[in-house]
């Protein structure tokens, strides 16, 4: 008998993991924000990051006896598939991070104003859309590995020098260091 799409698709949806991986979530984000607040050994900061770490670990295990699982965590024994998105991961954290704190150093510390801040950070973010599509051509030349790896390298070039930055920092102090973080970035990520 030949199953309809809708018979296929009926009860795909793992609701229950989807619930277990927003708890955690969620939960990581409000015990962060009350370690913040609260400080971290307060009695709330650490009930909440509790439930976060729980959720976390329990993930994986529920996740493998689901039928049809958000996250199908087989994908995880592929190696391969495993480090590129930890690899991806740091890669979020650490840019992330930086381009979190770098606006308010340009303005607070620096004194920049918000336009020139804008100016400042506008370039890195465009020479890692310009360098996109010419990755992904030089994967077709270059082993995705390599490229991976230099781009990784350079990002952290440019995130090492960029946490030399002080309080005398010119305006082209910065942007060359945002420059190879851009470049870094736009080799690396479609690799």
């Amino acid at each position: 008998a030949v199953s309809t799409r809708s018979e296929k698709s009926a009860g795909s949806f793992d609701i229950l993991g989807s619930c277990l991986a927003t708890t955690a979530i969620g939960s990581l984000l409000i015990g962060l924000s009350f370690g913040q607040d609260r400080g971290w050994s307060a009695p709330g900061t650490v009930l909440v990051l509790g439930i976060a770490v729980a959720a976390m670990l329990v993930f994986p295990w529920f996740e493998s006896r689901r039928s049809h699982p958000l996250v199908d965590p087989s994908l995880l024994k592929n190696r391969m598939f495993a480090l590129n998105n930890l690899s991806r991961f740091l890669l979020f954290v650490a840019t992330s991070a930086n381009l979190f704190l770098m606006p308010f150093y340009l303005q607070v510390v620096l004194g920049y104003s918000p336009g020139e801040t804008g100016m400042l950070i506008a370039p890195m973010t465009i020479l890692i859309g310009a360098l996109a599509p010419i990755s992904g051509w030089l994967t077709n030349i270059v082993a995705t590995r390599v490229l991976s790896a230099v781009g990784m390298t350079i990002l952290g070039t440019g995130l090492f020098f960029t946490s030399r930055l002080d309080l005398s920092a010119t305006y082209h102090d910065v942007l060359w260091r945002l420059l190879l973080i851009g470049l870094g970035h736009g080799i690396f990520q479609t690799p």
